[in-house]
C-alpha cells in the first residue's frame, strides 16, 4: 500500500469512526499548522518537514470523518494553482478557519472544499511532500491509543505518571496501586498496628521501582513492630 492508503487503514483500525470527533480533529489541524508556521518563522527545517507530514496525517482523519472519498481529495488538491510560500501560509489559515466554520454548518462540501486546498498548499510549500507525508507515517504506524472525549491520546501520555496522586512506584504492571491492596487487606487492624502493617506492605510493594534493599528493611523493621504490637494485645 501506498503512504495514503497506510495511514487511512491505521485510522480505521483504531476506530477514528467511533472514537473521533471532528470538532477536536479540526483543532488537532490547526495545532499542527501553528508548528508549521513556527519552523517557518525560525526557519527551522525540521520542524517544517514533520509539521508537513503531521497537518497531511491529520488531514486524512478528517477527510473519513466528513466521509469523503481522501483519494479523490488528494488528487484534486493537484490543480490548486502555485502559490508563493507566505501566500501559502495565508490561504491555509483561512481555509481551516474556514474548515471549522462548517463543520457547524454542517457544510460537508464546504469542508470538503478546505481540505482540497489545504493538501495543495502544503503541496506548494517548497519540499517533498511524499517524503515527509511517509516520514508521518512511519512515526506513528505503531503507536498505540485510545480515543478520549474525541482526541487520540498515545498511550505513553495517558499512564504518564503523578508523582503525587498516582507515583509511578506505587503502581502496579496492570495499574493496581499499593494504596487500594492496603485497603482491601488491611482486616481489622487499628492504630499503631495498622500503620505498622500499612508501611510494611508499601515497602514491599515498592522495593523494586524504588529503594531496593532499603525498602526491604523498612518492611522488615515495621514487621518486627507490628508482631510487638499483637504480642502486647494478646
Amino acid at each position: 500500500m501506498n503512504t495514503l492508503e497506510n495511514v487511512k487503514q491505521w485510522f480505521v483500525d483504531r476506530d477514528l469512526e467511533n472514537g473521533g470527533r471532528l470538532d477536536k480533529q479540526s483543532l488537532k489541524l490547526s495545532e499542527e499548522f501553528g508548528e508549521l508556521c513556527a519552523g517557518y518563522l525560525k526557519k527551522n527545517e525540521k520542524v517544517m518537514k514533520d509539521s508537513i507530514g503531521d497537518c497531511a496525517v491529520v488531514i486524512v482523519g478528517l477527510s473519513l470523518l466528513i466521509k469523503e472519498d481522501v483519494n479523490q481529495i488528494f488528487k484534486e488538491s493537484e490543480n490548486i494553482s502555485k502559490k508563493d510560500v507566505l501566500d501559502c501560509f495565508n490561504l491555509m489559515n483561512a481555509n481551516i478557519s474556514e474548515f471549522q466554520l462548517s463543520q457547524n454548518l454542517a457544510s460537508k462540501e464546504m469542508c470538503r472544499h478546505n481540505l482540497v486546498r489545504c493538501i495543495g498548499y502544503l503541496k506548494n510549500l517548497g519540499y517533498d511532500f511524499d517524503e515527509y507525508f511517509e516520514m508521518a507515517y512511519q512515526e506513528i504506524k505503531d503507536r498505540k491509543g485510545r480515543w478520549i472525549d474525541g482526541s487520540f491520546v498515545k498511550d505513553e501520555d495517558y499512564f504518564i505518571s503523578d508523582n503525587v496522586n498516582k507515583p509511578s512506584h506505587y503502581q502496579g504492571s496492570k495499574g493496581l496501586e499499593s494504596i487500594e491492596v492496603i485497603d482491601n487487606f488491611i482486616g481489622n487492624l487499628i492504630g499503631k498496628a495498622a500503620w505498622c502493617w500499612g508501611n510494611a506492605i508499601k515497602y514491599l510493594l515498592r522495593f523494586q521501582k524504588k529503594n531496593g534493599i532499603e525498602d526491604l528493611k523498612k518492611a522488615r523493621k515495621n514487621l518486627d513492630w507490628l508482631i510487638e504490637e499483637q504480642n502486647h494485645e494478646n
